[in-house]
């Protein structure tokens, strides 16, 4: 299950949801009203299943939901997927997370939280390399990250209630179980988080900085009929931001 946030950033979301055909996606919209122009169309357009509040109640409450979903519903799957509304996914890119991730398994390293986007600062961490597969251990962020059943079920039984609302009791309780969180980088998942490249929230952050790219440095593009990744910035297709869906 793969749900996303629409929350985050409305004016991305149709490109993110267009990438994302023929996953198992729930949507999560906070307040649809007041989200955007266009937000509930587009989701509704989408044909995926789609959550709405009436009210606005935060992302915390959004990702507690999609949890207990996850949860609740053993058909929905063995991996559960966290995904921001303006993140763009090459094809594949899903698939090869769930197979690196039992490739890991396998191999004795229990990755409890997997994620992608290699980010010019992501140069200096230690790679942890097996039999051409490599990882960037006890790193990565919630922007996309794939979290196993099993490891979410031991978590959601330490946290409770504070489950996925801030992701520091999360990744600081996969230590503790037994479980590391990790960023794949080989082979790369073709994604590319293209809200990042447009707004900065944090002042320590350019947008260069927040470009996904290759182990060789290059930005990633995995639908470049819906956008240009440049050095510093990231363009919507005109026909993407005029005509929303």
């Amino acid at each position: 299950m793969i749900a996303v946030f629409a929350c985050n950033r409305p004016e991305f979301l149709q490109p993110c949801l267009e990438s994302l055909k023929g996953e198992d996606v729930r949507i999560f919209v906070d307040a649809a009203g007041i989200e955007g122009p266009g937000v509930e169309q587009m989701c509704q357009a989408s044909g995926f299943p789609v959550y709405a509040e009436e009210e606005r109640k935060g992302l915390g409450f959004q990702r507690r939901k999609a949890l207990q979903m996850f949860l609740d519903d053993a058909s929905l799957g063995d991996d559960f997927m966290l995904c921001d509304s303006d993140v763009v996914f090459g094809q594949g890119a899903t698939s090869l997370m769930r197979s690196e991730l039992d490739f890991w398994w396998k191999k004795g390293y229990p990755i409890g939280m997997l994620c992608c986007g290699y980010q010019l600062q992501s140069t200096t961490w230690l790679v942890m390399k097996n039999e051409g597969h490599a990882v960037i251990p006890a790193h990565g962020g919630e922007t996309v990250a794939m979290f196993p059943r099993q490891v979410l079920e031991k978590t959601g039984n330490c946290i409770g209630d504070n489950m996925l609302g801030n992701t520091a009791p999360l990744k600081n309780r996969l230590a503790k179980i037994g479980h590391s969180r990790a960023i794949l980088v080989e082979p790369m998942p073709n994604v590319q988080h293209i809200g990042a490249l447009q707004t900065v929230l944090s002042p320590q952050w350019a947008p260069a900085d927040l470009i996904f790219r290759d182990r060789l440095g290059s930005p990633l593009n995995p639908r470049p009929d819906l956008f240009d990744v440049l050095p510093s910035q990231a363009c919507l297709s005109a026909d993407i931001m005029e005509k929303p869906r």
